[in-house]
């Protein structure tokens, strides 16, 4: 258990000890609480982020980290509705876009659809899609090669809804720095 983990719990005993001997509540009283419970909160959460982000070094180190994201263009023509994405044949992420989601894409938001480790080098991927365009839906596709160098790599896949069909899922790769 971390020095942080420990301060927590002991805080926590503190704090629970100090209700059991109080007197009477006050509306005073309740307004520390309060604030005293939101402060415990936010370094919950705080360590929960730390601790995500050490499993994700751990799951997926800095050398071989491949991360996909999907973003879109803002536009009424086109919404995407599913993904899936293949990497040498295997399916590794596929994803069902709800209307709300549709409407973060479009709006600037990008989808983290997956993150994974890949080793440098060549690898064949290819994704599929569904979009649709008010009550007609299509399907396409599109496959390229993914040059990755060692080191963490972004992948954007870009919804472009107004371009021509071949040209609606774009991609971009690059370096994931900090």
């Amino acid at each position: 258990m971390s020095n942080r983990h420990l301060a927590l719990l002991l805080t926590l005993f503190f704090a629970a000890q100090a209700l059991a001997q109080a007197p009477e509540p006050t509306p005073q009283r309740f307004q520390e609480l309060e604030a005293q419970s939101r402060a415990i909160k936010a370094e919950v959460l705080d360590l929960e982020a730390e601790l995500s982000a050490l499993e994700q070094d751990i799951r997926y180190p800095a050398q071989t980290r491949w991360t996909v994201f999907v973003t879109a263009e803002d536009s009424n023509e086109a919404d995407l509705s599913q993904i899936q994405l293949q990497v040498a044949g295997r399916v590794v992420a596929s994803h069902q876009y709800s209307d709300e989601e549709q409407k973060a894409l479009r709006d600037g938001g990008a989808h983290r659809l997956y993150i994974g480790s890949m080793n440098a080098g060549e690898h064949p991927v290819s994704v599929r899609y569904v979009g649709k365009d008010g009550n007609e839906t299509f399907n396409g596709d599109t496959a390229f090669v993914m040059a990755k160098p060692a080191g963490p790599q972004l992948l954007e896949l870009h919804w472009q809804p107004e371009a021509d069909e071949s040209m609606r899922l774009g991609h971009k790769s690059f370096a994931d720095t900090p």
